[in-house]
């Protein structure tokens, strides 16, 4: 093709792209819009006309949005597309209507105005200088009909433009007549009385949700499903469509039945389970990020069962959670009163499962801290056989859970570990509140923003119809074919014309391609299976990545040959078939690692084992169980059951190294070199755990709650993740109480995680254990940042920092060289991070929403690798309000200890001295101009090790002043470890599994530089993560923008420059 064709071609597009905007704009001009689709944005159809025309007082629709320039990119269409989709509305209405579009940046002096109707800006990223910038930006509707309440909807973005006819006249008609819920109850007999409340104020539908999970109704707001027996992927299909049109879902796991008798004055219990029922409640658990513990669970401070002769006893089966252990902070409103379940099953947080599904989750009511977890009995228990049972102690086992995601249009969960709390025998019993708790429910689920939101989301694009197997195999054979045979046919079709002969000439002809091409594929496959069945292997990567270098060849040997007998790894996995997809690619990446183990390591020998042909006995000496898988494909929601485990043994012993998720590959050589450590120690190491539970401030608890005579919440706690996690890799974990005055025997390393006050026995037990040469992480910061808006103050934004009273400024540690410093500290770039942000609304009562954050106390922390070489390669990490630590050479010197500092700020950090109030916008901002106590941080240390002999300390307590640690005068005789750390939020269950982040990397690196050998810890430096990148200064981020910006231009200049040359 010559040039001047080409030339044409580009302009005949051209013209062709001006005719078509040209037309656009006078459309536009004209108001003449051409909508094909079902959803209308400017035009109305007939049905929205009619609806629009039944309205006939006035209409006022106020839309307050950023100028144009202000918004960001995927933002900018918005006052257009709003302001079209309003005036459209008011063309059609029935009454008087007025719209008005306004930028409250252009008008200061309307502030005030804004905020007493309600309007406020809302938060926003941008991407600015390599960073987020978080911004305040307007997109919010007001909407008011006659002499009635008006309706404020804030943080308008792209969605709801999208359907804002739908969401206004949905609004309209929830405002003129505001309509009951619509509630759905699959339940057996005994829930007469929930019936009665449910019909007294909604629609009610019945219906057998176990044998027709599709009879679940389109337009249900509220779904009751209590006794269920089963879950199979039907049900869960229609929970999560029910979830994403916006109805929210109050659900009871049944695991067991509990039959009560009496008989000569005594009270006993039989536990009847079910296999059927036992699997329904793992499935429907694990597919809403909850995890089912095996067992009966027990609490001493259980509810009363009164006898036949009038006499009470408190039985511990009956579960009780008092109001201190409740949390209903997200919800409005108090039970006030005890929640007591009758059997409860029992289950945890699945921390990364939540992650991945997107739920925030909160427990709402939770059993004592004595409760406990026991061995399911296999006969009938007395009540003094119970009471003298020891069980596994599960403090604060959650009771009731509400999963919320952070898209408001997407329903809740609530999850209940028994039905028993809404049955007829205790739902208006005295003195109970579960009719309390069931209003709860009814009135936050069925709130009318709910309401509209879920008839708006009904009203949307519908869901494709499911598809058979055979058109689903056909589609993707057109899909994946399609490209490759238009190809073949052109590949031929150009073979029969002219440049056939050219090719042909030359000796090298289609029929020719087409048969090197397969030989040279066939020669790539032979080499593949030959060099896998031979064991060779190619590695190119740095490090061998993918197999094992010689330095960890030589532990393993040495390993290896301290376990008598030799070693073998079994490979205990269901065929790939029954493994979800995800799975199937690890697995394959495991044997293939464990077979090179093997070939490697001399006393190591590799073999399979069908866990599938076992017999459930042989399963069980094996310490073989099936895992519990849930995955999507095709559409559907599949829950598995499969093995997918790895058996390890030697010395007469074995090691089970279990792999339940795709993430639990991630560390794969680590877990198998820990295994073979194991076996030769003989022993897991023990780590102790001492983790307080989240509280609020005493101010809060009495301004807030106590003087309003309400119940001051208390969290459940929230370091359950690490615990699992450290448990899940091989570790003995041990709980540590408040009260502990004595610290386990034969501890390989002692985590504390947020001490409070009075937190001298914990930590005069810290003290005594580094003295002896123990090993120990303190992770704690003073302050916990929160964002709340006020609807009295027009929504705006604040920051105020909980105090977390740990004194770690003042105890023992200062007199060592090691203060935690008492201030806030912020650094640039910052990070971002979703926040659960309060909002006080001005009727008192408050509710948390999630919102979109960069703050400079998102501290991002890059780890210095050369200090500290466990840490090689980690990916990034965000410290949320943490604490900078001080060091104090002279005082270290004196004792003998030696700092190495792991992290720290960037140059640009600064801090605040805090003392009250909400943090001023000008120290958010690093204004050193108008923030008065500003002070330049610099390279703050965040995380220090220090080693070397510690003093001990013992706790004294003089009059009238608060307890103290005095330290011993000589130290210890062994050297110990301390790993400080300014930060705690990072172990939370809702941060540890971060997405993004290598949060439960680093969490593990930690403990295994504590209670490991260091070249065992060193596998760990070969996980797959993108590492961190350490903030760039401004004339290094100048240079690189520079280079980005310039190469390729560059690069295009000197050839042609070459070429010009060389014609």
């Amino acid at each position: 093709m010559k040039w001047r064709q080409l030339c044409g071609l580009a302009l005949a597009a051209g013209l062709a792209f001006w005719a078509v905007d040209l037309a656009s704009q006078l459309a536009r001009q004209t108001g003449w819009v051409f909508e094909p689709g079902e959803v209308r944005r400017v035009t109305l159809s007939t049905e929205t006309r009619a609806r629009l025309a039944s309205f006939d007082e006035e209409l006022s629709l106020l839309y307050c949005v950023s100028p144009k320039d202000d918004l960001p990119a995927h933002l900018a269409h918005l006052p257009g597309a709003m302001q079209a989709g309003l005036e459209s509305l008011a063309r059609g209405f029935g009454g008087p209507a007025r719209v008005a579009v306004i930028s409250p940046e252009n008008h200061p002096e309307w502030a005030a105005s804004l905020a007493s109707a309600g309007l406020a800006p809302w938060r926003a990223r941008r991407v600015e200088r390599d960073g987020y910038r978080e911004e305040e930006l307007w997109s919010s509707l007001r909407i008011s009909y006659g002499a009635r309440p008006a309706v404020v909807l804030g943080a308008i973005g792209p969605e709801q433009a999208r359907s804002v006819q739908a969401l206004v006249l949905a609004h309209l008609e929830q405002l003129r007549s505001p309509r009951r819920p619509r509630v759905a109850i699959s339940a057996p007999a005994g829930f007469d009385d929930l019936r009665d409340i449910l019909a007294s104020g909604a629609h009610v539908y019945e219906l057998d949700f176990a044998a027709h999970p599709g009879d679940l109704p389109q337009d249900c707001d509220i779904f009751f499903w209590l006794g269920s027996t089963v879950a199979g992927p039907e049900h869960l299909a229609q929970l999560d469509l029910l979830r994403e049109r916006g109805g929210s879902a109050v659900i009871s796991v049944e695991s067991l039945d509990l039959q009560e008798r009496w008989s000569d004055g005594q009270v006993s219990m039989r536990a009847v389970t079910r296999d059927a029922r036992r699997n329904g409640a793992r499935a429907l658990l694990k597919h809403t990020g909850l995890q089912a513990l095996e067992g009966l669970l027990l609490d001493p401070r259980g509810g009363e069962v009164v006898g036949p002769a009038g006499e009470a006893l408190v039985v511990p089966w009956r579960v009780r959670s008092t109001p201190d252990n409740h949390d209903f902070r997200g919800l409005v409103g108090q039970p006030g009163a005890p929640l007591l379940m009758e059997g409860p099953t029992a289950f945890t947080l699945d921390a990364a499962r939540l992650a991945d599904l997107g739920f925030g989750a909160t427990v709402l009511a939770s059993a004592s801290a004595g409760a406990s977890l026991h061995k399911m009995p296999k006969s009938e228990w007395t009540l003094p056989e119970a009471q003298a049972s020891r069980g596994t102690p599960v403090p604060r086992a959650a009771l009731v859970v509400r999963l919320a995601s952070a898209d408001a249009w997407r329903g809740d969960r609530i999850v209940l570990a028994d039905s028993s709390l809404l049955s007829d025998a205790w739902l208006t019993g005295e003195p109970f509140g579960h009719g309390a708790f069931l209003g709860i429910l009814l009135s936050n689920l069925s709130a009318p923003e709910r309401l509209v939101r879920g008839q708006v989301a009904r009203g949307g694009a519908a869901p494709l119809a499911e598809l058979s197997r055979t058109k689903r195999l056909w589609i993707r054979l057109f899909t994946v074919g399609a490209a490759p045979l238009c190809l073949l046919v052109l590949l031929l079709l150009r073979g029969r014309g002219g440049e056939r002969r050219l090719v042909a000439a030359r000796g090298f002809g289609t029929p020719k391609i087409a048969l090197a091409g397969s030989g040279a594929a066939a020669l790539v496959i032979l080499i593949s299976l030959a060099t896998r069945s031979s064991g060779l292997d190619i590695d190119a990567t740095r490090d061998a990545r993918h197999g094992w270098t010689a330095a960890e060849r030589l532990t393993l040997q040495d390993y290896a040959q301290a376990i008598e007998g030799g070693v073998l790894f079994e490979y205990a996995f269901s065929s790939d078939g029954r493994l979800p997809p995800e799975m199937r690619g690890p697995a394959s990446e495991l044997r293939d690692t464990v077979a090179a183990l093997a070939r490697d390591v001399e006393g190591v020998s590799f073999g399979r084992f069908d866990p599938e042909g076992a017999s459930p006995r042989v399963l069980s000496r094996r310490g073989l169980r099936r895992l519990e898988f849930s995955s999507s494909a095709d559409e559907v929601t599949h829950l598995r059951q499969a093995f997918a485990s790895v058996l390890v043994t030697g010395g007469g012993r074995r090691e089970v190294l279990e792999f339940p998720s795709p993430a639990s590959f991630l560390e794969l050589r680590f877990r198998l070199a820990f295994a073979l450590e194991r076996l030769a120690r003989g022993r897991r190491p023990r780590v102790a755990l001492f983790a307080e539970a989240p509280r609020l401030s005493p101010a809060e608890a009495a301004l807030e709650y106590q003087r309003r005579g309400l119940f001051a919440p208390r969290a459940a706690g929230v370091f359950k993740a690490l615990e699992e996690l450290l448990t899940g890799h091989g570790f003995e974990v041990l709980r540590l109480g408040r009260g502990t005055t004595e610290l386990p025997p034969d501890l390989d390393a002692l985590l504390v995680l947020q001490p409070r006050r009075d937190a001298t026995p914990i930590l005069a037990e810290l003290a005594g254990h580094l003295a002896s040469g123990g090993r120990a992480l303190l992770a704690a910061q003073h302050h916990r940042i929160l964002a709340r808006q006020l609807e009295r103050q027009g929504l705006q934004l604040f920051f105020w920092p909980r105090p977390q009273f740990c004194d770690l400024e003042s105890l023992y540690f200062s007199e060592l060289g090691l203060s935690l410093v008492d201030e806030l500290l912020f650094d640039s770039p910052p990070g971002s991070l979703e926040v659960a942000t309060r909002i006080d609304r001005a009727d008192g009562s408050s509710v948390f929403e999630s919102q979109p954050s960069t703050q400079p106390f998102f501290v991002r922390c890059a780890f210095d690798s050369t200090v500290a070489p466990l840490l090689k390669g980690l990916g990034e990490v965000l410290l949320v309000s943490p604490s900078p630590i001080a060091l104090d050479a002279a005082a270290l010197g004196t004792r003998g200890l030696e700092s190495r500092v792991w992290a720290a700020t960037s140059e640009a950090a600064w801090s605040y001295a805090w003392s009250g109030g909400d943090i001023p916008r000008a120290v958010l901002e690093g204004d050193r101009q108008n923030g008065a106590a500003l002070q330049d941080a610099g390279e703050s240390a965040l995380c220090v090790l220090l080693e070397g002999r510690f003093p001990g300390a013992r706790r004294s307590e003089p009059v009238g002043v608060a307890p103290q640690l005095l330290l011993d005068e000589d130290s210890g005789e062994l050297p110990g470890r301390l790993l400080a750390l300014g930060n705690s939020e990072i172990f939370r269950d809702s941060m540890l599994h971060l997405e993004g982040y290598a949060h439960a990397s680093f969490a593990l690196r930690c403990v295994a530089e504590l209670a490991l050998e260091p070249r065992l810890a060193t596998f760990l430096q070969r996980d797959r993560q993108a590492p961190g990148l350490a903030p760039l200064s401004s004339a290094a981020r100048s240079g690189w923008r520079m280079v980005v910006m310039g190469a390729a231009p560059l690069l295009l200049l000197s050839l042609g420059l070459l070429r010009r040359r060389l014609a």
